[in-house]
Formats: C-alpha cells, structure tokens, sequence
C-alpha cells in the first residue's frame, strides 16, 4: 500500500505539472499541423500524417519521460518533502517503485490520449482508422519505462541537467548502436573492437522497439517481433530499475 500511495501521488504531481501540460498540448498541436506538411509533400499524404505523428508521439515519450522523472525527483529534494517520506516507515526502494509505477502511469496514460487523438484525426482527414499504429504505442511505452528506469538512477547520483543530458545521451546512442556495430565492427581490431562490442551489447538497443518506419508502408508488426521486443525492454527497464534502487539505497541526502 506504501508503494501504491508513493504512486498515485507521483501520478497526481505529473499530470498537474506544467510541463506535463506543455508538452501535452505542443504534441497535439503538431499532429493536426501535420496535414499540412503533407500538402507539401509529394508521396502519399496518409503516409505522411501517419510518420510524422508517429515521431511526434516518440519525441513526446521520450520528452515526458525524461524530464517529468527528472523533474518530480528534484521537486519533492527542493521543497524537502522527501525527507518526511523516507522517516516514515518507507524503504528508499519502495520509494524508487513507487515513483516508477507513478510514472508509468502517466506515461501510458498519455500515449492512450495521443493515440486516441491521432486515430480520431487521422480517420477525419483520411477516412481510414489506423488502429496498427497501437502496437507500436506500446512499444513507446516500453521505450518510455527504459528511460524512466535511466532516468531515475542518474537522478540518484547526479544533478537534474546531467541527468537529463544523461538520459538523452543513453537514448541517441541507443538508436544508433546497431548501425554503429555494422560500421566499425568490420573495420577495427583489438581493444577498440571489444570496446564497440561492449557499447552494443550493454546499452540498450532502442531500434528493436521501432518499426514506425515499417508501419507507413507494411501497416503491422510481426507478432513475434512485438513480442521479443516488449520483453526485451521490459527486462532492459527492470534492470536499470534494480540499479537505480541500489543506488539511491547507497546515496547520502543532503
């Protein structure tokens, strides 16, 4: 019930919190704009809409992601409501949980509402109801929870900038550590090989959750692909959740 409570009051802070609204508001704002760049734009206007409110959607996840967790974190040290939770009888991990579960609701929450407005949108100027696009939404959220679990340990060891330059940089490397694998694995040798292998196989790879660019023109995903995906990450994000426990267990608040 600690954790629960911890979670539900996370949740309440997140949705009330400007940049929450913000960001809620510059997202919806640019899935209806992009009706617009597809009259500019001479392929297939639907695969257009259908692209750019996907990547609207992502740089939304990772944006709510990132800075909410950074940003409630820092909030409750700043106005030492934290120092009256942790005398209560809350361990420092029943605290970590609490805020994960909070924001993972928030999180998918927010990709429901964005998912709902674009489908609604999108069938009003294509006539079509994308609803392949949901698949790929729920490995947003995945992508999302990695990110918080980042998120959240960084934030028990750092400042809130680094912690989000942090995060960011744990996100860009991961979408581009396959290509970068492909790339230099062929052509070094030694120490820098192991170092490029390392890199791969410890940070996560975010394009195995990404088939947005598969959906403009194929509209699904594998089933199998969907699914070794989703456990992918969510091992990846319970991962990074354990350590940022361990972390914050370890860190004097000051």
């Amino acid at each position: 019930m600690k954790i629960v409570a911890i979670a539900k009051n996370t949740y309440r802070e997140a949705v009330r919190s400007k940049l929450f609204l913000l960001l809620t508001i510059f997202s919806i704002a640019f899935i209806l704009f992009s009706k617009v760049v597809s009259l500019l734009v001479i392929s297939s206007g639907e695969k257009i809409i259908v692209d750019l409110g996907l990547a609207i959607i992502e740089i939304f996840t990772i944006l709510l992601s990132i800075l909410i967790s950074v940003n409630l974190f820092y909030k409750e040290r700043d106005k030492r409501t934290i120092f009256n939770i942790l005398s209560k009888p809350i361990s420092r991990e029943q605290f970590i949980l609490g805020k994960f579960l909070g924001l993972s609701l928030t999180l998918f929450v927010s990709l429901v509402i964005l998912g709902v407005v674009f489908s609604l949108y999108a069938l009003t100027v294509t006539g079509n109801l994308h609803l392949y696009i949901f698949p790929q939404l729920l490995l947003f959220f995945v992508e999302g929870e990695i990110l918080v679990s980042f998120s959240l340990l960084f934030t028990s060891v750092s400042t809130p900038i680094l912690s989000s330059i942090f995060s960011l940089g744990i996100f860009v490397v991961g979408n581009f550590s396959s290509n970068f694998l492909l790339y230099y694995e062929a052509k070094v040798k030694g120490v820098v090989k192991l170092l490029v292998n390392i890199v791969y196989y410890v940070l996560p790879n975010f394009s195995i959750l990404n088939y947005k660019n598969q959906l403009v023109y194929t509209k699904g995903i594998a089933l199998s692909n969907f699914l070794n995906a989703t456990v992918y990450g969510i091992d990846y994000a319970l991962l990074i959740l354990v350590l940022s426990m361990i972390a914050f267990r370890n860190r004097e608040i000051l």
